[in-house]
């Protein structure tokens, strides 16, 4: 039974595999409810979220995100002619089989081609072309015959198609929350900053429409309290967080209880630690919740007390259904509220690939007889090799 299996959860994607995107030239991985990327600086560890962020957004906006990553020559490896390739297994809510899709890109200087895109539902294809055929049409009218688009969003009439692609756009999100987060006036209107349609969007721009969705929810409002209750124990002073209007809200007020006094904050008017440790509870109370949710260092300026607490809420967050959390770290303090299981070792390989395994067995052994913590794992040098000794 594999560590992913183990630990209970929600889990969309089962496994992955990316080939070519920057330093990921042939990366393969198991993903738990809840998986924690750790590693040293510059091997690899925010390339791996950021493949799936550039999935996402090229389903959503064709062409669009490619740029932002800097071209097609800083997508592909220098130097590497081979495809740009996604092969995910994944699951939804409500369905016992599994999802498959697969896309790939062929470089062509100056830019690169769409060559290849299958989906499959429970062992049986659903669709599938190359750069010029379809080896497998859904019978649905004429083939077309333009090869440079993707077709995932194109089949309304099959539901599996519309599930798989719903999924792979409003169902994934992305956040790497800097210190000025909440820290300006609210854009108007939504002020979103991807072209996503819903949910909390990747720079939380939009976190007013968010919290008004939440607080607007009259028939659970158990996120709103449990949301209130995980800041109390953060900040005790902490009396209330609420929009200054629910119809028209312009900003957040931070209601702090200091004896017989009530003083009245702006959001904006709170440290950067708190203000991202919110955030961070945002995206995972959200309404409806993600499939799943992508943490770049959380821990950035956040209190280090404050870490076992926010390690509880991803944990929780997968136990309750509310998305699967992938995340990157190097925070011992946040590290050490995990279970083994949950960590996957990045480093790089003699060739400067990224390579992603779990724990190796003398690591998992060591941190299950307590013989270390799991935050001490990124102050111990294993031996060359023995942390990617089992990478696909």
């Amino acid at each position: 039974m594999s560590g992913a299996d183990e630990i209970p959860g929600a889990r969309m994607i089962e496994h992955i595999r990316i080939r070519n995107f920057k330093s990921l030239r042939d990366v393969s991985v198991d993903l738990s409810p809840v998986t924690v990327l750790i590693g040293r600086s510059g091997v690899g560890k925010s390339n791996f979220l950021q493949a799936i962020r550039f999935l996402r957004n090229f389903l959503v906006s064709g062409t669009a995100p490619i740029g932002p990553e800097g071209g097609w020559p800083g997508i592909c490896p220098f130097g590497v002619p081979a495809d740009l390739a996604f092969d995910v297994r994944f699951r939804l809510p409500g369905y016992d089989q599994t999802f498959e899709y697969g896309i790939a890109w062929k470089p062509i200087a100056p830019e690169a081609r769409l060559h290849h895109e299958r989906l499959a539902f429970a062992g049986k294809s659903i669709f599938e072309r190359s750069a010029s055929s379809w080896s497998k049409w859904p019978g649905l009218g004429q083939e077309p015959k333009d090869f440079t688009r993707s077709y995932l969003s194109t089949f309304p009439m099959i539901t599996e198609a519309v599930l798989a692609y719903t999924a792979w756009t409003s169902g994934v999100g992305w956040h790497d929350f800097p210190a000025t987060v909440f820290a300006e006036a609210a854009p108007k209107g939504t002020g979103r900053a991807n072209p996503r349609a819903d949910g909390l969007d990747d720079s939380a721009n939009n976190y007013l429409d968010i919290l008004r969705e939440i607080t607007q929810d009259l028939r659970d409002q158990g996120p709103r309290r449990h949301m209130l209750a995980r800041v109390k124990q953060i900040n005790p002073t902490v009396g209330a967080i609420e929009l200054d209007s629910v119809l028209g809200p312009t900003t957040v007020i931070v209601t702090h209880v200091l004896g017989d006094q009530r003083v009245a904050l702006n959001l904006s008017q709170e440290s950067d630690g708190f203000r991202r440790y919110y955030a961070h509870l945002l995206a995972l109370y959200q309404t409806p919740p993600k499939q799943l949710l992508m943490f770049e260092e959380p821990e950035n300026g956040i209190y280090p007390g404050a870490l076992r607490n926010l390690a509880e809420e991803f944990k929780s967050a997968a136990e309750a259904g509310r998305g699967q959390v992938l995340l990157t770290t190097q925070s011992p303090d946040l590290l050490d509220g995990f279970e083994p299981e949950s960590l996957r070792v990045v480093d790089l390989d003699d060739q400067q690939a990224t390579r992603i395994a779990p724990l190796d067995s003398a690591q998992l052994l060591a941190v299950k007889d307590q013989l270390l913590e799991p935050g001490e794992l990124l102050t111990v040098t294993a031996p060359k090799g023995a942390a990617i000794a089992t990478a696909q």
